[in-house]
């Protein structure tokens, strides 16, 4: 037996490498004639060989095969037609359909009819023996998917004779690793017992790694915890504790690190797994992304943490006004969490909506809002122009003082913190 790495688009190249053998048997007769076959799947699949004749009508196939996910099988399966119904000069067509369903009214999963529809998940995948006026009724699956794993029946038509095989195939996909792989090829003649030729290769089949899976807890100062497996956010209150593990699946076996990306320090990316984070402050808010790598690829998964904070400016030198046509516009960013909401007061007077000499347009992030104020008109003169953040952690404005001179505007800001709702402004 020998040992044998491929990663998966060369494996499902084999299979089609199979259709440009030649028999190597030299046959008897055309129609009813002992089908020289080769199996490409798993060691594990069930050769429990079922034959079932009616009058000139015979089929033989495995009851079961077992096929890993993302690989390829060749069912192999061989039949007679010699009923006289089928002896018109009419070109005869194989079918393969979803065992239990109507072929009338279904979809084919692979056929030689090209008026016949296909199953959507079997376009591209499915394929059925060239061979089929010498009796090869072999199915060929690639890139296995769990969609697949049902039972199977073959039908042929040919003119007016028209029959459906009692035999039924049922294909298990599995996902596991680390299988041999078995070629089989069997030879038999009318004349002669069977020759069976088999060769073994101990299949190790390299892929990327799939989405990283993460799991953890977090542990409340005032004692118990949270299960987060399952989930892809949590908040923390400052003073918790938090431990995340990431796992992923990929062969080579990945190696795993963190990336800590946040609005208050620049990318950092902690090696160990499972992470720990004691006692939780506000710089360790934001998204804790796993990356799993390979020599085949890479996946990656965040996870979110937050942290409940008072609002404040997010940043000074988004917050300030500016001369805009005849009028002006301000703009406003407030950060807190949870996400607060803007409002606008100008000279005592709080400013909604649109109208002809106003407009409010807001947006937001998960802990940022950023509003604009546009004034569409000239507003000489000196004016008081307060952006004002609140969310259920509190609230806090900004206070911008300007003064338009016809061609310039001259601001100056002030920040301003609401502690329960009561301003500080005197």
């Amino acid at each position: 037996m020998e040992a044998m790495n491929v990663n998966l688009g060369t494996l499902r190249k084999i299979l089609w490498l199979t259709s440009e053998l030649k028999s190597v048997c030299s046959p008897k007769k055309k129609m009813g004639k002992p089908l020289a076959t080769l199996v490409l799947g798993l060691i594990s699949m069930s050769q429990l060989w079922e034959g079932v004749q009616c009058n000139g009508l015979e089929l033989h196939a495995p009851n079961s095969v077992s096929v890993q996910k993302g690989l390829c099988v060749a069912i192999p399966c061989s039949f007679t037609y010699s009923h006289p119904s089928f002896t018109n000069a009419d070109t005869l067509n194989g079918y393969w359909y979803e065992s239990g369903k109507q072929h009338a009214w279904n979809p084919a999963f692979a056929t030689n009819d090209g008026s016949k529809e296909i199953a959507q998940d079997a376009r591209g995948r499915f394929r059925l023996s060239d061979k089929l006026e010498e009796g090869n009724c072999s199915l060929f699956i690639t890139d296995a998917q769990e969609s697949d794993q049902k039972a199977y029946y073959f039908r042929i038509e040919k003119g007016r004779g028209r029959y459906s095989f009692p035999n039924k195939i049922s294909v298990t996909v599995t996902a596991d690793n680390n299988q041999t792989l078995t070629c089989r090829v069997t030879c038999s003649s009318e004349s002669a017992s069977p020759v069976i030729r088999e060769e073994r290769i101990y299949l190790n089949v390299k892929y990327p790694p799939q989405r990283p899976r993460i799991s953890g807890k977090l542990i409340h100062k005032s004692g118990g915890e949270k299960n987060l497996t399952g989930l892809s956010q949590t908040e923390a209150q400052e003073g918790d504790s938090l431990q995340l593990r990431c796992e992923a699946e990929g062969n080579p076996l990945p190696g795993v690190t963190w990336v800590h990306r946040s609005h208050s320090k620049p990318e950092q990316s902690p090696s160990e797994n499972p992470l720990t984070l004691l006692s939780v402050k506000q710089q360790d808010m934001g998204g804790y992304t796993c990356r799993a790598q390979n020599t085949e690829g890479s996946s990656e998964t965040t996870f979110q943490v937050y942290m409940a904070y008072s609002p404040k400016v997010c940043s000074q030198s988004n917050t300030s006004c500016w001369k805009e046509g005849d009028g002006f516009r301000c703009n406003c960013s407030i950060c807190s969490y949870p996400r607060p909401e803007i409002q606008w007061v100008v000279d005592g007077e709080i400013m909604e909506g649109s109208n002809k000499e106003m407009e409010v347009t807001s947006w937001y992030k998960t802990d940022e809002a950023t509003s604009t104020l546009l004034f569409k008109e000239a507003q000489d003169g000196r004016h008081s122009v307060l952006c004002r953040g609140n969310s259920s952690s509190g609230e806090t404005s900004v206070n911008i003082v300007f003064y338009s001179l016809k061609a310039r505007i001259l601001t100056e800001s002030t920040v301003v913190p609401f502690l329960l709702g009561l301003s500080l402004i005197k």
